[in-house]
């Protein structure tokens, strides 16, 4: 039942990118496709893996992505 609902979600998500691509020029659509659909597959994949996490690992990398985010911060600060 999991793996048929994260497959129905997928293919939603392909859709989805197909309908906001007739946007997207079409000489650059196709490298804008293949890009967005190699971050689904790895958010997809991030997400399969988050499910097997135990609470303190999931608590260990919600500390690691704040601190990425408080970097990234400081240096998009320091550069304008």
């Amino acid at each position: 039942m999991t793996e048929t609902k994260q497959t129905t979600r997928f293919r939603f998500w392909l859709w989805l990118l197909r309908f906001i691509g007739l946007i997207v020029p079409r000489r650059l659509r196709p490298d804008w496709r293949q890009e967005w659909e190699a971050e689904l597959r790895w958010r997809e994949k991030q997400l399969a893996e988050w499910d097997r996490l135990d609470r303190r690992h999931k608590l260990a990398l919600a500390v690691a992505q704040r601190g990425r985010v408080r970097r990234r911060a400081v240096v998009a600060a320091e550069t304008r």
